[in-house]
Order: structure tokens, then C-alpha cells, then sequence
């Protein structure tokens, strides 16, 4: 019979052992020598029979490391192999809920909130040490009385070209609340399930809400150039680092410059610790990326009605954010970044124009 190495492996030198990882059926074994020799040898040919097995063919072969080669229906993966690895190594989760009747798996579930609520050693009102708390006015939500979400709809766009024009501190306190803030401050208890964590306009994954916001101050009024981290336990901006100029950034953002002139910038975190508190699989991290999409839909959807544009892009450098922000990413990391301002509400710049250029 003709079998190949699967294609959804690969190796981790972990310390003194060999980890042979199959991400596609989140198996981890740890391979003795003569088992890596084996599969070295082999993968010099990419197609090879098989006919008397041995005890190591027998166990690759049961563990799904080496597979009978069948004609491939799918088309060919075409984004990269890190891409291809977190794809697959995110996908179909095994479900330890599997074929529970609706009473067992609420009694199951109910029961590990329970556990993992006992051993909660993080805290959910993220707070930075800072030297210096600037804080914001209470939001001013009749600013956002005019408007009409189906005008808004309409209207958002992402803009790359910003006029030099100060935010107001009112509008920055209403976008920052209705974003980022805690709109439902009481924890809710729920019969047997007690609910951790406080609410916000967006929905996240478990009702973590592990996205953390830095705000690089650039025009806003009243308000000290620099970055800040917006403290929404108290709705204050929190002091962390004295900012950087736009030549800097721009190489920090691999050469963008469409936040030239923006009011504000800000830095989108996730605290990957406290996500895998509750979902401690690596599908967690799909989770992080979709909670930060719907809090950039929102923030788009907030400038609109404040009569502002933003720029969103996910292109940038995480190291120098990381030292910037003093994060250790194993914990935090960065995973977007937003711009905000009054603008020419042109998504194309003026440097994209042929005869500008």
C-alpha cells in the first residue's frame, strides 16, 4: 500500500526531547530517535510502499503520521505555512461536550465555571502602574442624539489622510466609553452562575473582554501629548510613556504614514492570560482576533457619528510596540492599531495620484 508523511507535521526541540507536532489533529508525542531516523530516511522519497510492516511503521500509521496517499480533492493552501499551522492547528477543537443531552452538558459547563471561578488568580479591571492619571470628563452621550445607524452604516469608510485639528476632550470621552468602557459596571449572578467580568458595547468571547487600549495622545484638547493606557474601571487615561514621533511610528508601521495629523492613535492588546483562564486551547487566539474586530467596527461606527474618520491596520512591528508599551507578550501583545481625527475623507492620498507622483 503507497503512504507519505503527512503534511500536517512538524518538529519543536523542546529543552532535551524531540516533539513531533500534529496540528491538524492537536496530537504531541515526543519522538524517540530511531523514530525521527525513520521518518528522515522516508522523506526522501515522497510517495513510498509498504508491505510488511515493522513495530515503528505500525505506530505511525495508527497515530496518523504516516497516511495513505488518496487523491486530494482540496485545492492547494496558498497563504503560507504559519498561516496553514495556525489555521489548522485552531480548527475543530476536540469537544469533551460531545453527545450530552441538554441537562448534562448545562450541569458539566455550570459546574466548570464554578471550578475555574475558584481558581481565578488575574484580575478582569486591568489597571496600569502610571505616574500620572489624567481623568476624562463623563461622556456626554447626547453628542450622539443626531444620528441614525443606518446613516452610519452608509458613511463608514477608512480614510488615509488626516488635517491637523484638535479633538475635543468630549468626543474623546464619549468614544473611548461607548468603545472600550464598562457600560454594565454590576457583575450579574445568574441562578448557580456567577457571571465575571462587566459588559461593554461589544460582544467578546466568554465575556473576557481581554483587548486592552493604548492611546497615543497627538491633538486632542486639554489632554498632554504622549501614551496612555484608558483605565475603564475608572474612565481615565493612565500615563505610560512619553510618545514617539511620526517618523518613528511610520517605521514602526512599515513605512504607512496615513496617521500623519490624526488626533489620536491607538494600540490594540490582548491579554492572552487572562483568555486561556477560561479557554486554555490555542483557539483561543482566533477568539482575541475576532474580539478586536468588533471593537474596531465599533470605533469605526463611533467617529462617523462624532463627525470624525479613523484608519485601522494591522501591519506593524510587535517588538518595538512590546518595548514601547513595557509588555511582556507572552502575557499582552499588540494586534492592531487604530488612527482617529477630522480628515479630507479621502482613502486614497494625495500621494497615490499619478500626477502627484
Amino acid at each position: 500500500m503507497q503512504y507519505k508523511i503527512s503534511d500536517n507535521i512538524f518538529f519543536e526541540f523542546n529543552k532535551k526531547n524531540l516533539i513531533l507536532w500534529d496540528y491538524k489533529n492537536h496530537q504531541q508525542f515526543e519522538l524517540e530517535k530511531e523514530y525521527f531516523d525513520y521518518l528522515h530516511e522516508l522523506n526522501k522519497s515522497n510517495i513510498f510502499e509498504i508491505n510488511e510492516y515493522n513495530q515503528i511503521e505500525i505506530d505511525l500509521i495508527e497515530n496518523k503520521i504516516l497516511v495513505p496517499v488518496k487523491e486530494n480533492t482540496n485545492s492547494e493552501w496558498k497563504i503560507g505555512t504559519i498561516a496553514k499551522i495556525f489555521h489548522l492547528g485552531t480548527s475543530s477543537i476536540p469537544n469533551i461536550y460531545n453527545g450530552l443531552s441538554k441537562q448534562e452538558f448545562s450541569e458539566k459547563y455550570v459546574s466548570y465555571c464554578n471550578t475555574i471561578n475558584e481558581n481565578l488568580n488575574l484580575s478582569f479591571e486591568y489597571e496600569r502602574e502610571t505616574v500620572k492619571r489624567f481623568e476624562l470628563p463623563k461622556p456626554k452621550l447626547e453628542l450622539l442624539d443626531h444620528t441614525k445607524i443606518v446613516e452610519i452604516l452608509f458613511e463608514r469608510k477608512t480614510v488615509r489622510e488626516f488635517i491637523e485639528e484638535k479633538l475635543s476632550l468630549e468626543k474623546l470621552s464619549v468614544l473611548l466609553y461607548l468603545t472600550f468602557g464598562y457600560v454594565h459596571l454590576k457583575n450579574e449572578t445568574l441562578g448557580e452562575i456567577s457571571i465575571q467580568g462587566k459588559r461593554k458595547t461589544s460582544p467578546s468571547g466568554g465575556n473576557l473582554h481581554p483587548t486592552q487600549a493604548y492611546i497615543m495622545i497627538n491633538n486632542v484638547e486639554n489632554v498632554e501629548s504622549g501614551i496612555y493606557h484608558y483605565n475603564a474601571v475608572k474612565h481615565s487615561l493612565d500615563f505610560i510613556h512619553k510618545g514617539i514621533d511620526d517618523k518613528e511610528l511610520a517605521n514602526i508601521l512599515d513605512g504607512q504614514y496615513y496617521f500623519e495629523n490624526s488626533s489620536i492613535n491607538i494600540i490594540l492588546t490582548t491579554r492572552f492570560e487572562l483568555s486561556a483562564w477560561k479557554y486554555p486551547t490555542s483557539r483561543t487566539y482566533r477568539v482575541s482576533l475576532i474580539d478586536i474586530g468588533h471593537l474596531s467596527q465599533t470605533f469605526n461606527l463611533l467617529c462617523i457619528a462624532l463627525d470624525i474618520n479613523c484608519w485601522i491596520t494591522g501591519a506593524f512591528n510587535e517588538d518595538k510596540i512590546h518595548e514601547i508599551l513595557e509588555l511582556d507578550p507572552n502575557k499582552e501583545a499588540a494586534l492592531f492599531f487604530l488612527s482617529a481625527g477630522k480628515s479630507t475623507g479621502k482613502s486614497i492620498p494625495r500621494e497615490f495620484i499619478k500626477e502627484n507622483i
